[in-house]
C-alpha cells in the first residue's frame, strides 16, 4: 500500500528536522517545491499535540536584585513582590 501525500510529506518535514538543514536547501536537496514543504510544514504543526507545562518555574535572581521594593497583599491572601518599580497603571489592572 502506497503513502498518502500527508504521510510521505510529513515523512519528509521529519528528516528535514534532524538534518540541521534550512528549509530552502533541504528542498533543493529533495526536489520539493518549497511553497509545497511550507504548506505542509504548516499542516503538520497544526496535527501536532502542544505540550505545555502547567507550572511555575523558579527563576533564580542575581543578587543585585535579590532584595524587595514593594509588595503588594491582594484579597484572598495573595501577596505579590515586586523587585523594581512598576507603573501605577499596572498595579491598578493586577488589583482589579
Amino acid at each position: 500500500m502506497s503513502q498518502s501525500s500527508e504521510e510521505r510529506m510529513f515523512t519528509l518535514i521529519r528528516q528535514w528536522q534532524g538534518s540541521g538543514m534550512g528549509q530552502k536547501d533541504f528542498c533543493q536537496k529533495k526536489g520539493i517545491a518549497y511553497s509545497s514543504f511550507h504548506y505542509w510544514y504548516k499542516k503538520f504543526r497544526m496535527s501536532e499535540p502542544v505540550e505545555r507545562e502547567l507550572s511555575f518555574v523558579p527563576v533564580p535572581l542575581p543578587v543585585s536584585m535579590a532584595s524587595i521594593f514593594c509588595t503588594v497583599h491582594m484579597p484572598g491572601g495573595v501577596s505579590i513582590d515586586f523587585h523594581q518599580p512598576v507603573p501605577v497603571g499596572y498595579l491598578s489592572q493586577i488589583s482589579g
